[in-house]
């Protein structure tokens, strides 16, 4: 057996310096290194050895064609490596496609494609089965491959998800793609090769043990041409219009590069496809990948895909030397505990745009029971010199860690309320806790039960889980009051008046057109609701609450509690947050809450809120001299009205809500 030698190219370096004018062949695969060629199965040269056609798909990940997504760097690069190899190879990506399944299916007829390899993550399991039936329907004989994250996680249940895939590839992919190829072309068995699963004689064989690359620097670059990375440059210009606001984006022309693989810390909810070993780039060769974005796209922007941008404080320090002369806007990921004043300040000189922070609680308990490898007060100490200095730092706050109770909830929320207003230049988000295959807590969701169909568990996206020691309603709740919490684009200058249907009228400036709107016969009270402006057509959010006085209604409420058993009536995952947060006398024994039914998710219905027993209306009958708080719109209102006169004598007195708030006219 042996190779063609003439397949091993020299790289041939292209000085693209921004604002030279070089020229260099698009579809030429860069950074050819025989170091990396030494490591792959290249083309057996024996006379009788079939010729596979082979064809790399990115499924749509895209939810329509002017929505962003992550163009998947590691795939890319795992398609040049097979691509250096020699073999025939050909791309297709569905994103921004008319037809893409119709395309797909001409692609393999066309160029009489033999196996079909595609990528994606358990949150892309759709899109991924799609590209395998798609194929399996065109040619039954086809081979499939799939890997990723996706099959990295737990293979067995991936493959068994995706029923139509052949092999998976375990962990990094550039030499167990060619491994298979060389296989299948020699006619071997695929599964004898490290970081292979697949189904033999039904059972599964799986080589979780894959050969990894132990230098990035030899690796070829990704294959962006193949797959029309430029595509989204156009198409993403009104998404990144809105971004730009957000998060500092200043173009849509964005050069994605991968300069790190994996990370030095092992959080508890993270997963590392890459395996747990840290390696970087030379600063040599990443400026040798920027100097090609920019000679093949001009770009205007680099976003730095990784977990961590910076192996050390000295690498961080000199890329923000070598790249403030192009003059590009850019972007990072860092640690706190990994991060200085110094390395800030030269990111921010250099043209960083933003910093993405892993913040994820302001519970040092909670931060501890992560393995983050860092204190909430590290944490303040960067978002508060960062934002001295003017750089924009986004980050999360995520919920529902092993050692997480109602308490760590509060402190984190009202950590980020008291950042929300003192550092309103950064943007941090409050999410739930994802919990994803190959991460330590879907090893505890796993063992403790949570967890019981895995198969299931990616059918279904990873739905949340709770492992918690939050109660099961208190954590099917959150996830309503951390989206109620964090909606933006309200009214300025706001006023409301009460009509006596129950419905607002609420007037104010427009937070995108700047202009006057006014919205009557509003019926949402303690609902957040997204309105149109009439004026530029944007979206509005309404909160009535916020401009209620808290202290009269929570007064009202407690003399209406002292008179008589007081009953709230249409308490539910949406109101709740604002109810006890203006009142907190609803919390008392004395006051009920009642509905007909709340369902937090399709199979979870609550039976408690806030803490507090939900019960069935029904309960009104076994009482005495009941006073009825109602909340809701009025058509609403005219339900418990009717129920109340026909069936519950026991009700002396019915208000709806509106009747006892106090709105604060301000100014916002």
């Amino acid at each position: 057996m042996g190779y063609d030698k003439g397949v091993v190219k020299e790289f041939r370096y292209v000085n693209c310096f921004r604002g030279e004018n070089v020229s260099i062949n698009r579809l030429e695969i860069m950074n050819i290194t025989k170091d990396f060629l030494s490591m792959i199965k290249l083309p057996s040269t024996d006379k009788g050895v079939k010729k596979l056609n082979y064809l790399m798909v990115i499924p749509k990940f895209s939810s329509d064609d002017d929505a962003q997504y992550g163009f998947p760097l590691g795939f890319a690069t795992v398609t040049s490596a097979l691509k250096v190899s020699g073999r025939s190879v050909f791309n297709y990506n569905m994103n921004y496609k008319q037809e893409p399944i119709k395309q797909l299916s001409q692609i393999i007829i066309k160029n009489k494609i033999d196996v079909v390899m595609t990528t994606g993550t358990c949150l892309n399991v759709s899109a991924v089965k799609t590209v395998l039936e798609t194929s399996k329907e065109t040619n039954s004989n086809i081979i499939t491959v799939v890997g990723g994250a996706l099959i990295t996680g737990d293979p067995i249940p991936a493959m068994e998800t995706l029923v139509n895939a052949d092999y998976g590839v375990i962990g990094e992919g550039e030499i167990t793609v060619n491994a298979i190829a060389y296989a299948l072309e020699i006619e071997s068995d695929p599964a004898l090769l490290d970081g292979v699963v697949c189904l033999r004689n039904g059972e599964w064989s799986v080589n979780s043990k894959y050969p990894s690359i132990p230098d990035l620097n030899i690796l070829p670059f990704p294959d962006y041409e193949g797959f029309d990375y430029d595509a989204q440059f156009n198409r993403l210009k009104n998404y990144y219009q809105y971004r730009r606001s957000s998060y500092n984006y200043t173009s849509s022309v964005i050069g994605y590069i991968s300069i790190t693989r994996s990370c030095i810390y092992n959080c508890t909810f993270c997963f590392h496809p890459c395996g747990n070993k840290f390696r970087s780039l030379t600063m040599k060769n990443v400026f040798r990948q920027i100097d090609y974005l920019i000679s093949m796209y001009n770009i205007e922007m680099l976003y730095m895909q990784a977990e961590m941008s910076f192996s050390n404080i000295e690498f961080g320090l000199e890329f923000c030397r070598r790249i403030k002369p192009y003059n590009l806007k850019w972007t990072a990921s860092i640690h706190a505990g990994s991060i200085t004043e110094g390395l800030l300040f030269a990111m921010k000189d250099s043209g960083c745009v933003h910093a993405t922070l892993g913040i994820e609680s302001a519970s040092n308990h909670i931060l501890r029971s992560m393995r983050k490898n860092v204190t909430t007060e590290q944490i303040e100490g960067v978002l508060k010199y960062a934002g001295k200095i003017g750089l924009v730092v986004l980050g999360n706050i995520i919920f529902g860690d092993p050692q997480e109770t109602t308490e760590t909830v509060q402190e984190s929320i009202n950590w980020w309320k008291k950042l929300t207003f003192e550092l309103s230049c950064h943007k941090i988000r409050l999410n739930m806790i994802n919990i994803f295959p190959g991460a330590h807590l879907y090893d505890i969701a796993c063992k403790s039960g949570k967890i019981t169909d895995r198969v299931r568990f990616l059918e279904d996206c990873c739905p949340l889980t709770n492992i918690s020691k939050l109660t099961d309603d208190e954590y099917y709740t959150l996830p309503f009051i951390l989206r109620a919490l964090q909606l933006g684009n309200q009214l300025e200058n706001v006023s409301v008046t009460s009509q006596t249907d129950f419905s607002l009228n609420i007037a104010g400036n427009c937070p995108h057109c700047k202009e006057k709107v006014n919205f009557s016969d509003f019926k949402q009270v303690f609902s957040i609701s997204l309105q149109k402006c009439p004026n530029c057509t944007n979206f509005v959010n309404l909160n009535v609450i916020e401009y209620c006085d808290f202290a009269k209604l929570n007064e009202r409420i407690t003399h209406l509690a002292e008179e008589s058993a007081l009953v709230v009536w249409g308490v539910n995952q949406f109101n709740i947050y604002w109810l006890l947060e203006s009142s907190p006398v609803l919390k008392d024994e004395r006051v009920m809450f009642i509905n007909e039914s709340v369902y937090l998710t399709l199979e979870h219905e609550a039976k408690t809120l806030g803490g507090k027993a939900l019960f069935k209306p029904e309960v009104i009958s076994e009482m005495e001299n009941v006073s009825v708080l109602a909340i809701g719109n009025p058509s609403v209102f005219k339900r418990i009205k009717q129920l109340c006169e026909n069936k519950y004598s026991q009700v002396v007195r019915l208000i709806h809500i509106s009747e006892i708030l106090s709105i604060k006219e301000r100014t916002q």
